[in-house]
């Protein structure tokens, strides 16, 4: 019973570092998607790429900033400086 407890545990931390990297890909592209048409002429997919090996928390806190309703990227530039975009 106890072997079962450990696999099960294991399963779902896997499936839940799954989650968060499916997470980050979408912020990411949200992100990049944003400022493409903000500033125009932005290679997405190169962009998309490097913010995906940023830190979790800047990738939130740039999302966060350029979800919320009138806020674009010169707005949000501090919040997303970190991401290097």
């Amino acid at each position: 019973m106890k072997s079962i407890s450990i696999v099960s545990f294991f399963f779902l931390s896997l499936s839940l570092a799954g989650c968060s990297a499916v997470e980050e890909r979408l912020d990411c592209r949200d992100i990049c998607t944003d400022y493409d048409a903000c500033l125009g002429d932005l290679d997405v997919q190169d962009c998309i790429d490097a913010c995906e090996d940023q830190n979790h928390r800047d990738i939130d806190d740039c999302d966060a900033c350029l979800d919320s309703e009138g806020m674009g990227c010169v707005s949000c530039a501090a919040e997303c400086a970190d991401l290097a975009i």
